[in-house]
């Protein structure tokens, strides 16, 4: 009885960790006052020149470093930046942020998936315009709608905690399973959680394990922890259940392969 009382409370804190990180504006593409293409991440512009071309393991196309790890190609054209933040990385003050907030929901409305995921990050955030969850969730929709994996991962974190809508396990399920779907590794491993806790799903260690672990196949640390966490409370039959689940839902979505538990 101790040992799954600290397997809930472990867990829990785990879902915190990730939460954390939910409705982040990741990279946005952009165009700064003079014309050097790059990326903004609400606060800090990286030129597109100290990023390496890359094609990931899932043959997609995009930009590399170190700092920020894989940002895919951009879709579409780009949002323009005001003239505070020429000259390389550097904060932006919230003078800068509201015209680019202004620059930005152009693009969203003209239908930019980017954009739009921006917009409700911003909104989410309060960063350049005052926060509002029902402009975050609206904006959040319509780039989800659009089959963007962050759009649809924060939806689900937003019907999660509640945050401008009623809590709904339901929906934070359908919207963590489409992100979870392209290989989000976030929703991938938020599901795993919400197995292991039985939040909204009968509770299932084998399909919290399986989601796991194909969250730490696609990178995410803090998913391993949760792996050896409901795995020290399983038996070898259902590991291996839930590893041949792994690698049949790997391979109908061409993921990354999925190697043995370690």
């Amino acid at each position: 009885m101790k040992k799954k009382i600290l397997l809930f409370f472990f867990i829990f804190f785990l879902l915190g960790s990730a939460l954390a990180q939910a409705a982040t504006l990741g990279y946005i593409p952009v165009t700064d006052a003079n014309g050097n293409r790059g990326f903004w991440d609400g606060k800090t512009f990286i030129p597109e020149s100290q990023l390496k071309k890359v094609t990931n393991d899932k043959g997609e196309k995009g930009y590399y470093s170190d700092a920020t790890g894989f940002i895919p190609a951009p879709q579409g054209t780009t949002s323009s930046l005001p003239s505070s933040i020429v000259g390389g990385a550097k904060v932006l003050d919230p003078v800068g942020a509201s015209v680019f907030f202004k620059e930005l929901r152009k693009a969203a409305a003209q239908g930019h998936a980017d954009a739009q995921f921006g917009l409700g990050a911003m909104y989410y955030k309060g960063e350049g315009v005052l926060q509002d969850y029902s402009q975050a969730l609206f904006w959040f929709r319509k780039a989800a709608a659009q089959g963007y994996a962050g759009a649809q991962y924060n939806l689900g974190v937003m019907y999660l905690d509640g945050e401008g809508v009623l809590q709904d396990y339901s929906q934070a399920l359908f919207w963590f399973r489409k992100a979870a779907a392209q290989g989000y590794a976030h929703a991938q491993y938020d599901l795993g959680v919400m197995y292991a806790l039985g939040r909204g799903v009968l509770q299932d260690m084998v399909k919290a394990y399986m989601w796991f672990n194909l969250s730490a196949a696609n990178g995410y640390e803090l998913a391993k922890k949760g792996r050896k966490l409901v795995e020290d409370g399983m038996t070898t039959k259902q590991v291996n259940e839930a590893q041949a689940l792994s690698r049949k839902w790997q391979a109908k979505h061409m993921t990354p392969a999925i190697p043995d538990s370690q």
